[in-house]
């Protein structure tokens, strides 16, 4: 099976305008103790559905977009609005894995908040993404 956090951040770190303001820093992963506050995503998998055969996965994500204030933090959701909804039939090829995001839609508007441990500010949101699941090369 495809890693599929890791498809849609080879699909976002070909958005010029995301990685001018976040860089390399879209992590597959949670906020990680000691990471430095910089403009950056962070995204993990929260549930989702296969068709029968396992040709299709439709992930759902969890987007946070964090920045030094609400200010970068909502530019960076917009930017990851910008990226990722309405996208259909873009292939995919990290490593030794590829796949076809068939399509992207956001199912959970933006919403800011703030960190309770580190009280940085950012923005969580919910795409639903339906991709094929297959392992080439």
């Amino acid at each position: 099976m495809i890693d599929e956090g890791a498809m849609v951040r080879g699909h976002l770190l070909t958005y010029a305008p995301l990685t001018a303001v976040v860089g390399q820093r879209i992590m597959t992963t949670p906020l990680q103790e000691g990471t430095t506050l910089q403009a950056m995503i962070s995204h993990e998998i929260r549930g989702g559905t296969a068709d029968p055969m396992g040709h299709l996965l439709t992930p759902t994500f969890e987007f946070h977009c964090w920045g030094a204030t609400r200010k970068i933090a909502r530019q960076v959701y917009g930017l990851l609005f910008d990226a990722l909804h309405g996208i259909e039939n873009k292939s995919v090829t990290v490593g030794s894995s590829s796949t076809v995001i068939k399509s992207a839609l956001e199912i959970s508007h933006g919403d800011d908040l703030i960190h309770e441990a580190t009280h940085w500010p950012f923005v969580s949101c919910r795409f639903s993404v339906m991709m094929t699941n297959r392992h080439v090369r």
